[in-house]
């Protein structure tokens, strides 16, 4: 019996020589204006690039601030809890003028750190209003650049 699959890959092999071999004719108008347009779009593509970025890097910017104000929050926290205990721990034998000056001491350190947490989540959210408000500002106008870029593009197309 005679084996025809080594024949019939040979043929394939040869089949694709072939066609690699073979030269595309001279590029036709529609080719070239295809060119053109890509070449044209080209740069409009690279912006909607940055723009993912920078939504990107704003997003993760965000998210590590709103994380830091949440660990310092929690160590101010820590150390109102600390204090707290200690006020609460405070040696029964000791005289009464030196208790009552340190639980003043104490008393004003607490206020102090509660003014702190206040100014903080004052600010905190302050800070989480601007950028809300400028991240939707520049929301707006990316949407209106990559609007004109694709109402560019589609004239461009009718163009042709």
């Amino acid at each position: 019996m005679i084996d025809k699959a080594p024949n019939s890959h040979e043929n394939n092999d040869k089949r694709a020589n072939l066609k690699e071999n073979i030269k595309p004719q001279a590029e036709t108008q529609d080719d070239i204006t295809s060119q053109m347009i890509q070449q044209i779009l080209e740069p409009f593509g690279n912006r909607i690039d940055v723009l993912e970025n920078s939504v990107l890097q704003m997003t993760n910017t965000v998210a590590n601030y709103c994380t830091l104000k949440g660990e310092i929050k929690n160590e101010v926290t820590e150390i109102f809890g600390k204090i707290q205990a200690q006020i609460r721990s405070l040696d029964n034998l000791a005289p009464a003028k030196i208790q009552e000056k340190t639980l003043k001491e104490k008393q004003d350190i607490i206020d102090t750190l509660n003014k702190k947490i206040d100014k903080m989540t004052k600010d905190h959210i302050e800070e989480k209003i601007q950028i809300v408000s400028k991240n939707e500002a520049e929301k707006v106008e990316w949407k209106n650049k990559i609007e004109s870029i694709r109402s560019d593009k589609i004239s461009c197309e009718i163009k042709i």
